[in-house]
């Protein structure tokens, strides 16, 4: 028998090399974007659940206090201009809410009970309007709140109107 030698060289020439470092080249690109998009997604997602937790939480606080109270002080309001306050009468307390440092707060008979919103949230508009007929009175809220995560800043604005039940 008799052995044939073939001289083969093993490996890739130039041109395969290139071809072989564009395509990772673009996969690499590919997958820094999807990255870059799923952290921007995620600064999204939770901008909006902070401020929709700050939002519940603050309004349904007032709207349970302005329907249970007997009656608006409307001497120590402030109605129709930023920032707003208001205080709430009922049998027992004196309540109030009011801005602090872009903050909301609450007091009870002069006591502060501590923040409403976040500590990254930031309410940049507070007006209560005082609706009265003379039958019933209302209160208007209109809130608007920004939140700011690394690079993600998010505003949205919220109103709700409640009617004191008594």
């Amino acid at each position: 028998m008799i052995k044939i030698r073939q001289d083969r060289k093993s490996g890739f020439s130039l041109i395969e090399s290139l071809i072989y470092m564009a395509i990772l080249s673009a996969m690499v690109v590919v997958v820094v974007n999807v990255l870059l998009i799923t952290a921007k997604s995620y600064g999204n997602l939770k901008t909006s659940r902070n401020i929709n937790n700050s939002i519940i939480t603050s309004l349904e606080r007032m709207t349970r206090d302005i329907k249970s109270a007997d009656d608006i002080m409307v001497v120590d309001s402030v109605f129709d201009t930023h920032p707003g306050k208001l205080t709430l009468q009922s049998d027992t307390t004196t309540t109030e809410f009011y801005l602090s440092g872009g903050i909301l707060r609450v007091k009870e008979d002069t006591v502060d009970t501590g923040p409403l919103t976040q500590q990254e949230s930031s309410i940049d508009n507070l007006v209560f309007r005082l609706l009265d007929n003379g039958t019933s009175k209302a209160i208007r809220i209109e809130m608007t709140m920004s939140i700011v995560y690394k690079s993600v800043t998010k505003t949205k604005k919220f109103y709700t109107t409640v009617v004191l039940r008594n």
